[in-house]
């Protein structure tokens, strides 16, 4: 996926009110989206995951950034907010624990997700 991906994705980018973001597409191309998303109002979820360290750039605009437990690398005040994944134990977010069972991928492998609420997900591929 490149930035010319995401300027055909435009306006479902700027319509949604959350993009979310892999680090399965390249760097530059989630700093693309999200700067484009970032613009528009649209929240940034920020799913680090494989684990590589964002930029600062990238972080700063994400509202929330999601990692795995075994990922949970973040150094204190990176991203506005961090959620921990915790597979079949749910999620932590802060000091606040969900217990939540395992939910399947929506999409796949190079995908990059634009919700319109949690009901309406488009997948761009």
């Amino acid at each position: 996926m490149a930035p010319s991906d995401i300027d055909r994705a435009s306006a479902s980018i700027t319509d949604a009110d959350i993009l979310l973001l892999q680090l399965e597409i390249p760097e530059p191309t989630a700093l693309y989206a999200a700067r484009l998303a970032a613009a528009a109002g649209t929240r940034v979820l920020l799913n680090a995951s494989p684990w590589t360290a964002p930029s600062d750039a990238l972080l700063g605009l994400a509202d929330l950034v999601v990692v795995n437990e075994h990922e949970d690398l973040l150094p204190a005040g990176r991203g506005r907010s961090v959620g921990v994944t915790l597979g079949a134990k749910g999620a932590r977010w802060g000091e606040v624990m969900v217990a939540a069972p395992p939910i399947d991928p929506i999409g796949g492998r190079r995908s990059l997700y634009v919700a319109r609420s949690p009901a309406r997900v488009s997948v761009l591929t």
